[in-house]
């Protein structure tokens, strides 16, 4: 994504469960936060498609932030990922993205995994670790 914040609005919108999604600059955003340059639009549309639950910062109509969450809006939700643009990070947005999932999905138990270093963000969000009770689990996708 080019340089463009001076640019983008200061205050991004925060939309719960988008009925468009500008692919392109999720692809870019992805990127940009370190988690792969290889996404196109029928896989982002396939990932979004299936996370059940999507809220997206968007400022001048890019995408400058996301959370993603898995959840049957009953009992639980499992965070899949909240990231926000490196040159927007720092201002709010991910604090306003997890408001508007707490705000929708806070009537469940909320479960995620948070990357070292980021512990401090969930914890102020109420989404606290829990030693001894949960270990992290995973399995690196098949190779194709």
């Amino acid at each position: 994504m080019p340089d463009t914040a001076g640019a983008l609005h200061p205050d991004p919108r925060i939309v719960a469960m988008p009925e468009t999604i500008h692919w392109e600059s999720l692809a870019e955003l992805m990127t940009a936060v370190g988690w792969g340059s290889t996404h196109d639009s029928p896989a982002l549309r396939a990932m979004f498609g299936g996370a059940v639950y999507t809220v997206l910062a968007e400022e001048g109509g890019r995408v400058v932030g996301y959370v993603r969450a898995f959840t049957d809006r009953v009992s639980v939700s499992w965070i899949a990922e909240i990231a926000v643009h490196p040159e927007r990070q720092g201002r709010g947005i991910g604090g306003r993205l997890m408001e508007a999932l707490l705000r929708d999905l806070g009537g469940t138990a909320i479960y995620g995994e948070a990357l070292n270093g980021s512990e401090a963000f969930f914890i102020r969000h109420g989404v606290v670790p829990r030693p001894g009770k949960l270990v992290a689990i995973s399995r690196r996708p098949r190779s194709a």
